[in-house]
C-alpha cells in the first residue's frame, strides 16, 4: 500500500548504461538504486540495459518489466438509507459502494452480499423500532466497517386535545388552532393544507375565514410515513343580531302596572342565545319573550332588551312604558241646568294636569246606552267657575235625570 517502491540490483557487462520507465538511472560500480513513485493500482516498471560504444551509440540492449500493484485502503460508502431514516415498512434496500483493488467481500449484518463491480444492493428485513444495519468490507485482514440505524415505525400519530371545539363559535375572522401530538416520533401538521408549526408535540397553526360554516382538516404525518386525520367544524360570526323593535301592551299611559313586552329578532349566522332586559338603566337579567315586566311605579320607564347570539355579539333595542294608578279629582261645580227640550251641563275643569276628557253618566241613560266624552282640551268661554259645558239634547218632558261626571286622564 506505500505509494513508492525502492528498486535496486547489479548491471553486469557487456551492458554499461540503465534505464528505468525511460529514465536514466545512476550506476555506481556495478549496482543501482531507484525509488519509483507508484500509482495506484497496476504499475508497469519498464528496466532497460544497454551497451553503448565509445561514442556513446547504442549497439543493442536489454529490456525486462516488473508488474506492481499498489493496493489502496478500501473506501466503503453508504447510499441508502441514510442515517436515522424512518420508515413504516416491514423491509428496507440497503446500497453503496465498496471500492478498492483486490479482492473485496462486503457483508450487511454478517451476511455476504454480491458485489457488482463496486457496488451492493442488499434488502434487509426490520423489527419495529430501532434497526442497526452493520455493512463490512473486508479485504484480507483489513476491513471498513459502517453502522447506520433504521427505525421502523408502524403506529400512526395521534391527536390528544385540541382547541377550539368541534362546532366552537367563533367572533373573530381569524382562528388560532392549536393541538396535542401523540406519538414517540416527531410528525408534520397540516391544518387545512397549511403547515403547522410543531413545537415538540404540539402545533398551533391560524386561519382566517369568512362568516358562516366551515370543516377543518387536521392531517399528521410522521417522519416514517404513517398518517392520520381528525376533522371538526367551526362557526364564525363577526356580525350582531339583526335590529329590531320591542313593543308595549298597552303601548301608552296606563294603570296596568305590569305591561307585556315582545320582541324578537334573527341572527342568520350563529343563531341567537337568549335575550337580556333591563329596567331604567339598571342591571341586564335574562328573559324571552312575551315578557311580563315587574310591577312598575308611577311614572316613565325605559326599557332596553338586548338580543346576545351564540358568538357573543349583541344587539339593543328601547322601547318606554307609562303607568299611572292614581285616579284624577272630580271637577268641581258640577251643575245640570234644565232648558227648553234640553239640559245644559257645566263644570270646572280638573285640578289634575293628565285629565284628557271627561265621562258624562245619566240615569236613566241615553238610548244607545253610552256614556257621554267631552275632550279636556275643548274649553268654553263662561261663567269664571264654568268652563267645560255639555248639552243633552236626547231628554223628554216632565222626566227627570241624574248626571254624574268623572275625570278620565291619560292611563
Amino acid at each position: 500500500q506505500e505509494d513508492t517502491l525502492s528498486l535496486s540490483g547489479i548491471i553486469r557487462n557487456p551492458l554499461n548504461q540503465l534505464n528505468i520507465n525511460n529514465e536514466p538511472v545512476n550506476i555506481i560500480g556495478k549496482n543501482f538504486n531507484k525509488v519509483i513513485e507508484l500509482n495506484a493500482g497496476l504499475n508497469l516498471i519498464k528496466i532497460e540495459g544497454s551497451k553503448l560504444d565509445w561514442q556513446g551509440k547504442k549497439d543493442f540492449s536489454r529490456t525486462i518489466y516488473r508488474k506492481v500493484v499498489r493496493l489502496t485502503p478500501i473506501t466503503l460508502s453508504v447510499d441508502s438509507p441514510l442515517d436515522g431514516y424512518y420508515t413504516n415498512k416491514d423491509s428496507i434496500i440497503v446500497s453503496g459502494m465498496a471500492a478498492g483493488y483486490g479482492d473485496i467481500t462486503v457483508r450487511i449484518n454478517g451476511r455476504e452480499v454480491f458485489l457488482d463491480g463496486s457496488k451492493f444492493t442488499s434488502q434487509e428485513e426490520l423489527q419495529e423500532g430501532r434497526n442497526i444495519i452493520k455493512i463490512e468490507a473486508v479485504r484480507g485482514s483489513e476491513k471498513v466497517v459502517k453502522e447506520i440505524t433504521v427505525i421502523k415505525d408502524t403506529i400512526v400519530p395521534r391527536l390528544g386535545v385540541i382547541s377550539p371545539d368541534d362546532a366552537y363559535i367563533s367572533n373573530k375572522s381569524t382562528v388560532h388552532i392549536t393541538g396535542e401530538i401523540l406519538d414517540s416520533i416527531p410528525v408534520l401538521v397540516y391544518v387545512n393544507n397549511k403547515p403547522s408549526h410543531v413545537n415538540g408535540f404540539s402545533f398551533d397553526n391560524q386561519l382566517t375565514f369568512i362568516d358562516g360554516f366551515h370543516d377543518i382538516t387536521v392531517k399528521m404525518v410522521d417522519l416514517a410515513g404513517n398518517q392520520s386525520e381528525y376533522e371538526f367544524s367551526i362557526i364564525v360570526d363577526t356580525n350582531p343580531p339583526a335590529d329590531f323593535q320591542v313593543f308595549a301592551d298597552p303601548a301608552d299611559w296606563t294603570n296596568n302596572t305590569q305591561p307585556i313586552l315582545t320582541f324578537e329578532t334573527v341572527d342568520e349566522t350563529s343563531g341567537i342565545s337568549h335575550y337580556e332586559l333591563a329596567v331604567d338603566s339598571g342591571l341586564f337579567k335574562e328573559v324571552s319573550s312575551p315578557y311580563k315586566l315587574p310591577v312598575l311605579s308611577d311614572g316613565e320607564h325605559e326599557i332596553t332588551i338586548k338580543a346576545v347570539d351564540n358568538a357573543g355579539w349583541e344587539t339593543t333595542a328601547e322601547t318606554r312604558v307609562y303607568i299611572d294608578t292614581t285616579p284624577p279629582t272630580v271637577p268641581d261645580y258640577f251643575k245640570a241646568v234644565p232648558g227648553d227640550e234640553r239640559v245644559l251641563i257645566r263644570w270646572q275643569e280638573s285640578i289634575d294636569s293628565d285629565v284628557v276628557r271627561y265621562r258624562i253618566k245619566r240615569r236613566p241613560e241615553w238610548a244607545d246606552s253610552n256614556d257621554r266624552y267631552v275632550s279636556a282640551e275643548k274649553t268654553i268661554i263662561g261663567e269664571d267657575d264654568y268652563n267645560f259645558e255639555y248639552i243633552d239634547s236626547e231628554v223628554e218632558k216632565d222626566q227627570e235625570y241624574t248626571y254624574y261626571i268623572q275625570s278620565v286622564d291619560r292611563a
